[in-house]
């Protein structure tokens, strides 16, 4: 059995946040493909933009602290130029404080492992949904994810 821990997703003020409702739908889709249309109809607000953004910083500092090395030895795959653009677009914001794992990384090389970009999907899937259908949800989000050990042929983006 794979052990866990909590996740707790970063806060963002509104002046915080950099990704505008097409990028938030960008990131959202990414980490969620299977619900785009539930996506592409939901309303963008600050919540749902501090959400996507979190995910990504999450996603960032997890794949970090799971190790490069073993990361882009196991990479097979590069993103398409969507997620290329919102990856360059938070490595030239003033983002390199929010990072717990990541503070002494080149932001222009981030990467995010596939496995890591699954665990979070599972483990954040319902508060997407109750943040864009229901409308509800606060400004913390926390979930359980299993990061774990990595899979053969791992693709990883950015």
């Amino acid at each position: 059995m794979k052990s866990g821990t909590w996740v707790g997703l970063r806060e963002f003020l509104p002046s915080e946040l950099i990704f505008d409702d097409r990028e938030t739908r960008d990131i959202l889709k990414f980490f969620f493909p299977r619900d785009f249309q539930v996506i592409d109809a939901s309303v963008i607000t600050d919540a749902v933009r501090a959400f996507a953004q979190g995910l990504l910083i999450e996603a960032i500092d997890a794949t970090a602290a799971l190790g490069w090395v073993e990361t882009l030895f196991r990479s097979t795959a590069n993103p398409g130029a969507g997620v290329k653009q919102i990856l360059r677009k938070l490595a030239t914001s003033s983002a390199k404080r929010w990072f717990k794992n990541s503070k002494d990384m080149d932001l222009s090389s981030i990467k995010i492992s596939e496995h890591v970009r699954n665990q979070l999907s599972r483990s954040f899937r319902f508060q997407l949904i109750g943040l864009v259908v229901s409308g509800r949800g606060g400004s913390i989000h926390r979930a359980y994810v299993c990061y774990g050990p990595y899979s053969q042929g791992e693709r990883v983006w950015g």
